[in-house]
């Protein structure tokens, strides 16, 4: 969230791009198969930097060069823009997920 209280979505994309939405530790996971391309979207308690616990929604998309879309949030309802991202992801093809993207 921003200081005005507005969601903000980050990315991390390319080779290096680490796995966000994974089975691990995740409080919720789900998989798709979009055209044959795995999307995952998983909640994961998050340190919020105060000492306490908030939530990271992600997607990544390891099929496809490991390609992160994330935010943190209190709000468990905010995870609407990683669905969105999900839903309107249209593979052109697979491609290695690089170094760090965990399959």
């Amino acid at each position: 969230m921003s200081t005005d209280g507005k969601i903000i979505v980050r990315h991390d994309i390319g080779g290096y791009a680490g796995v966000f939405a994974n089975r691990r530790e995740a409080v919720t996971f789900e998989e798709r198969v979009i055209d044959g391309s795995r999307a995952w979207i998983a909640q994961r308690k998050w340190p919020d930097g105060s000492g306490g616990t908030t939530f990271m929604f992600a997607v990544t998309f390891p099929d496809n060069g490991c390609a992160n879309f994330f935010l943190t949030s209190n709000n468990v309802a905010d995870v609407w823009p990683i669905e969105n991202i999900a839903q309107s992801f249209r593979p052109k093809g697979k491609s290695d997920g690089g170094l760090f993207c965990e399959r």
